[in-house]
């Protein structure tokens, strides 16, 4: 509608009488920028000498009010269109980032505009029918940018989706290595032991195959089986020898001897 009140001007403005003031100058009188270049886009005359008291100055000042009003009211934004969301943002119940949240929007939702709060927010319903507000720099008009969003999103999931794919499966091979390396060591430590120590009868084999210890085992099968320990004493009696091992930083685990016979286990 500018446009075409524009074509229908111009052709008067290229051919006003000498004395005249024109669009172009009620625009740059005005600061009105977009208005200035849009006439210039248009071809008005930047050279035309005016005269405030010619006639005719009423007519054009009107067509000027008009195309100032038609102007605001296409440049006012998004009035009445439907909008996308560009990235994941929260709808207010206020024009500012202050506002309390009413709706979560999402990617690609459609807005429909209401009207223009300001220069960075407009007034919106969700297909939900809620009704608040949204920056002008979450959401675009264009369904192309959308899709394209879209698309580099699926994108980023997919390589997401991917490296944690590969990083189950690396995990999954680490803990089979680590299983069967534990598997070996204790093979290992079998053979180790049928072969160190052939005497020792077979119920207590399998016992310290187990890390386990019965009264009546003499020291090195309570090494075999527990492991050295952390801090040893001894008493010396005329019953005997008594020696007590202890596990654990505050003695939590104790096996008491007797002449190198394990007597009592304190658990």
């Amino acid at each position: 509608m500018v446009n075409l009140l524009l074509e229908m001007a111009l052709m008067s403005i290229s051919n006003i009488r000498k004395g005249r003031r024109t669009p172009l100058m009620y625009a740059i009188s005005d600061k009105q920028k977009d208005i200035v270049e849009l006439l210039l886009d248009r071809g008005a005359d930047v050279n035309h000498e005016t005269n405030q008291k010619m006639e005719g100055e009423k007519v054009i000042r009107l067509f000027y009010q008009i195309t100032m009003f038609l102007l605001f009211f296409v440049s006012n934004g998004f009035c009445d269109q439907t909008v996308f969301v560009l990235f994941p943002a929260q709808m207010r119940n206020a024009p500012n980032m202050t506002g309390d949240i009413i709706e979560k929007l999402y990617i690609g939702e459609k807005l429909n505009v209401i009207e223009t709060a300001d220069k960075y927010w407009l007034k919106v319903e969700t297909e939900f029918h809620n009704i608040g507000y949204a920056s002008t720099q979450w959401v675009t008009d264009d369904i192309e940018v959308i899709n394209k969003k879209k698309v580099e999103l699926q994108e980023q999931q997919d390589n997401e989706q991917k490296l944690l794919r590969e990083k189950a499966e690396r995990l999954k091979r680490e803990i089979e290595e680590e299983k069967k390396r534990i598997e070996k060591e204790e093979q290992e430590r079998i053979n180790f032991l049928k072969t160190t120590y052939p005497k020792w009868s077979k119920n207590d084999l399998n016992l310290i195959i187990q890390h386990q210890i019965r009264i009546g085992m003499d020291m090195e099968q309570c090494i075999q089986s527990w492991g050295h320990p952390d801090h040893e004493s001894k008493t010396t009696t005329a019953a005997g020898a008594a020696i007590v091992w202890c596990y654990g930083k505050f003695c939590n685990k104790s096996l008491h001897f007797k002449d190198a016979k394990l007597e009592m286990i304190k658990e």
